[in-house]
């Protein structure tokens, strides 16, 4: 893909800030050309897709000759799929397919998917509509002659496709979506900017994007059994077992009781979940009244660092209740609240975590006021409060400027999904509902190509749910993703897989006169994942077919059948 920027146009930084990141999530490969200076030709051609970066691509820019050279390739079966509407209109190379932007002034809350028989739209319901947090203003508007829109507010375009010669064309009239402020990555329209790149694509082409991963992970745990529902401690994790998932458990170590820790043991030592020490005592919605909530990793309470001495404490005993039981802690941490001091992580670390999750600094509290933690791929720069209804999802080393010799030891891995039904997935006893806002969450992961995560509490839900109930939740929901072939795994297992898959790029994908595909992988893996790489046939089917990518430490060609 060759990717066309302008680093002297003022709107440059809304490609670094808002285009780029999604490129790098989807694994697409690509080379930017900068025309700020004008480009070699030779680095021009011979690219399947063409993405205009930004708006304002030709700013400042006196010949713009090569556009003339884009043209041409598009025409021979190139794509092009452009956030500058005003670039569309550039005379002599696609006035004859354009129909100039006009100026508007249409200010809007939401935008409808008009058409889902695409393949950019077909993820999406019929007329779905899409809320946005804050309205846009449409100032400027293409349109594609004999092109068809996709998505609009219902007074002016957003998206459009259409052709120029024996190219797809993809025009977008506006990408300040992509803000947090106003929708946002993981809210429910990434799958229109990678299923854009695939359809205009010249076949085959390759991107790394994500297994189908579905995982589980329950807050807040200490095995009730129901609240007198007719279960046994943990009988959830049973029926969570019998329709394929594997929960990672939060624990309360102090809630528990000594059947609940005999039948916990029994789930971690055969598979079928993960633990880890969340907090000591939880009286979240009557777990115990009588016990205060008790930290491990961090005084909730003072907002602060607990002492070296306490935290040391803290963890020895945590510790010895594992060994005591013979329950092993899992590689993931989340600590209660998300909250862990910064004296914590190296305790972690000794512990056997290589995980984190978190949206928010090391030793900062869960306030309404904390900031979000940097961190890609979508919140390496910007800020927003950490405590909201935003979904968001953390792929990236846990940075502590503070403690060079714990920074990036850890990974970040978290996923939330906090605009369908609020937090989290909040299950009850309305089978159907459950149902509906579970399926709705994992697949707006699977769409946003993030591994799918269920997420719950013990506390708030899962102790009111009749077994029976649950039993009939989570084979509804399982069903209802059966389209998507999930891999029903650990979280754990999604974890290493992220690290692995962020730890490597695909610069180049080349097709071969044999019929394979030349692959270009360079950076550092711990184990191996895959790519997928993907073809049309004459009548406009577009199939995918995984690629194993070994492991690698450096660069290494690879070639695949396609």
């Amino acid at each position: 893909m060759g990717v066309l920027l302008n680093s002297r146009s003022e709107f440059f930084n809304e490609y670094v800030r808002r285009v780029q990141p999604y490129l790098d999530h989807f694994g697409f490969p690509y080379i930017e050309i900068d025309i700020g200076a004008p480009p070699d030709p030779g680095t021009v051609v011979g690219h399947g897709v063409y993405l205009v970066g930004h708006a304002s691509l030709l700013a400042g820019i006196g010949d713009a000759g090569f556009m003339h050279l884009i043209a041409g390739e598009v025409v021979k079966g190139a794509g092009l799929i452009c956030f500058d509407p005003t670039l569309m209109t550039w005379s002599g190379v696609f006035a004859d397919v354009i129909v100039p932007a006009r100026r508007l002034s249409v200010a809007s809350r939401h935008f409808l998917i008009v058409d889902n028989s695409h393949y950019i739209t077909a993820l999406h319901e019929p007329r779905e509509r899409i809320d946005l947090l804050e309205p846009v203003e449409i100032r400027a508007g293409a349109h594609l002659r004999h092109g068809s829109v996709l998505v609009s507010t219902g007074d002016a375009s957003i998206l459009e496709v259409g052709a120029v010669g024996g190219g797809k064309v993809v025009l977008w009239n506006d990408a300040s979506w992509m803000s947090h402020a106003v929708r946002g990555p993981i809210a429910g329209m990434d799958d229109l900017v990678w299923r854009g790149i695939v359809w205009v694509s010249r076949k085959p082409c390759v991107l790394q994007g994500m297994p189908p991963f579905v995982t589980m992970r329950v807050d807040d745990v200490w095995g009730s059994g129901g609240s007198g529902l007719g279960g046994d401690p943990f009988h959830w994790v049973g029926a969570c077992n019998r329709c394929g998932l594997k929960p990672w458990l939060g624990l309360f170590l102090d809630n528990m009781s000594d059947q609940a820790i005999d039948n916990l043991r029994r789930y971690t030592r055969s598979g079928g979940a993960t633990a880890f020490p969340h907090a000591f005592n939880g009286n979240e919605c009557q777990v115990d009244p009588t016990k205060p909530e008790r930290w491990i990793y961090y005084d909730h309470h003072k907002r602060t660092d607990f002492p070296d001495p306490v935290m040391r404490a803290n963890v020895n005993r945590v510790r010895r209740w594992h060994r005591k039981h013979g329950i092993e802690i899992s590689a993931m941490a989340i600590g209660h609240y998300y909250e862990i001091g910064r004296n914590a992580l190296p305790h972690l670390l000794e512990m056997g975590c290589e995980f984190i999750g978190t949206p928010i600094a090391p030793g900062a509290p869960y306030t309404d006021d904390e900031p979000w933690l940097r961190g890609g791929p979508f919140r390496s720069s910007g800020t927003g409060p950490a405590r909201t209804s935003m979904p968001m999802y953390y792929a990236h080393p846990l940075e502590v400027e503070t403690m060079p010799a714990i920074s990036r030891r850890l990974f970040n891995c978290l996923v939330e999904i906090r605009d369908v039904c609020g937090y989290e997935w909040a299950p009850d006893n309305d089978v159907e509902r459950t149902i509906h806002n579970g399926v709705l969450q994992l697949r707006r992961s699977l769409g946003s190509l993030i591994p799918a995560t269920l997420f719950t509490h013990e506390s708030d839900y899962l102790q009111h749910i009749a077994p029976a109930n649950w039993e009939r939740i989570l084979r509804g929901v399982v069903e209802g993703i059966a389209s998507s072939q999930p891999q029903l795994v650990t979280l754990e297992h999604a974890c290493r897989y992220v690290r692995a898959r962020a730890g490597v790029r695909i610069p180049d994908a080349v097709m071969l006169t044999d019929g394979t595909v030349s692959i270009d992988v360079e950076g550092r893996n711990d184990m191996p994942t895959t790519c997928t790489v993907i073809r049309e046939s004459p009548s406009g089917v577009i199939s995918w077919r995984s690629a194993d990518i070994p492991r690698v430490d450096g660069r290494e060609r690879v070639e695949r059948s396609c």
